[in-house]
């Protein structure tokens, strides 16, 4: 049974709530427009009072220059551009943190066009009893090494933080906006990933975690963004810091429930 916290909290459950739907971006000029476009097809006729919030993060290849391009027939979109390269873990954050009060909820996801955004009705769906819905990818493509490390750091994560997230890195997220943002602003030893520092303090913050299944597509443009062994190895063991520093910091918060649907 979901377990319901006792303390307060507002419940959206209407199509007059607010959403932004925040994508970090960086070299996307080849999908960024696309996945705006696909995902404001499905995700419009399920909420109208919808808005995107483009984190672009210093890119080289023109995507600021397509998002220009596309402001003007797209008015809910808005783009915040960084001279310099920050990182996916800052440029998350800094998308997460900048999302008005006005909003009711934050839908996080990547710019490539890898989330399918007729799943975005499932985690709708649940959105009223949890403070976060993770979208779960049931359909990746990954090498050996990956799925050997994606499996350790589940299980570490797991027995550290008592969470029961089998992808405790996904990028596609429906989440209360001012859990999100209590988060992201605590979100401080990740160097890649973001999201696993980010569920990991949710757990220990006690927010209710929901988990659902959703499909993952391959890049249909641009090209792979696949680590290598050498890149892959090093991202994890930085990951598995960020894991411990957190735990130590956080070692006497209580343990929230998850749930997988």
């Amino acid at each position: 049974m979901l377990q319901i916290q006792s303390r307060p909290r507002s419940r959206p459950s209407d199509r007059s709530h607010k959403i932004v739907v925040v994508l970090p971006a960086y070299n996307e000029a080849s999908t960024i427009a696309q996945t705006i476009t696909e995902a404001n097809d499905h995700f419009s006729k399920i909420n109208p009072n919808i808005e995107y919030l483009v984190v672009e993060d210093g890119s080289t290849d023109g995507t600021p220059q397509v998002l220009s391009r596309l402001q003007p027939i797209m008015p809910c979109l808005r783009v915040n551009s960084s001279t310099r390269r920050k990182g996916y873990p800052t440029a998350v954050r800094d998308g997460i943190l900048s999302v008005g009060k006005d909003a009711d909820r934050i839908l996080f996801m990547d710019s490539d066009g890898q989330y399918d955004p007729r799943d975005f009705k499932k985690l709708v769906r649940f959105a009223d009893n949890a403070d976060i819905v993770i979208g779960r990818r049931t359909s990746r493509a990954e090498s050996r090494l990956r799925v050997f490390l994606s499996i350790g750091v589940r299980l570490l994560a797991r027995r550290m933080f008592g969470l029961k997230c089998l992808d405790i890195t996904s990028a596609f997220r429906l989440m209360r906006r001012e859990v999100a943002q209590e988060l992201a602003s605590r979100v401080h030893y990740s160097k890649y990933n973001f999201w696993i520092e980010f569920t990991a303090l949710a757990a220990v913050s006690s927010y209710e975690i929901v988990e659902v299944p959703v499909s993952y597509r391959n890049r249909q443009k641009g090209g792979s963004r696949v680590y290598s062994s050498r890149v892959l190895v090093k991202v994890v063991v930085s990951e598995l810091g960020a894991l411990a520093r957190t735990w130590i910091r956080c070692v006497a918060t209580p343990h929230a429930r998850s749930r997988q649907i």
